[in-house]
């Protein structure tokens, strides 16, 4: 894919594996020097129940550095990697507190940094409505967000 991505003018893609998904940077990195495609890598966190459940307990506030430090200095599993934005962050529904720290936490540092973010909004209508009052609520800027999968949550039968 990437080899047709770059024949027809293409140079990058946007990898939104977070947290929780088992993201692998190294293949990334594989895959990128040998297409020469750069591929930027997200932080943040996906759904709650994806998560070990040690991560379920950590604080807005680690939730916060660790996306921080991904984003300027490098990654957890992988040094010589940095991110380029948040996402995907994922959303349960009802909304887990963990997923609600997760949101409140993009949003502190989508303001502090300018970052795009991508969420993930699921099946159920209700969550896009909760993610973009939550996240500007907490300083997030709305016009750098890509709401995911939409198209699911508007012809739900």
């Amino acid at each position: 894919m990437t080899n047709l991505h770059k024949k027809f003018g293409g140079s990058s893609v946007v990898e939104n594996t977070s947290h929780g998904l088992q993201r692998n940077l190294q293949f990334m990195k594989e895959v990128s020097l040998k297409s020469g495609v750069h591929l930027i890598a997200g932080t943040g966190y996906y759904l709650a129940s994806v998560q070990p459940p040690n991560l379920l307990l950590q604080s807005q506030e680690t939730m916060y550095n660790l996306m921080l430090t991904e984003l300027t200095m490098q990654c957890v599993e992988h040094h010589d990697i940095k991110c380029g934005f948040i996402g995907e962050v994922g959303r349960s529904w009802p909304l887990h507190e963990f997923e609600k720290g997760v949101i409140q936490a993009t949003g502190e540092l989508q303001m502090e940094l300018g970052c795009p973010v991508s969420f993930h909004s699921g099946r159920d209508p209700e969550p896009p409505f909760e993610i973009i009052r939550l996240f500007p609520e907490a300083g997030g800027d709305v016009s750098k967000v890509v709401m995911s999968h939409l198209e699911i949550t508007r012809y739900q039968d």
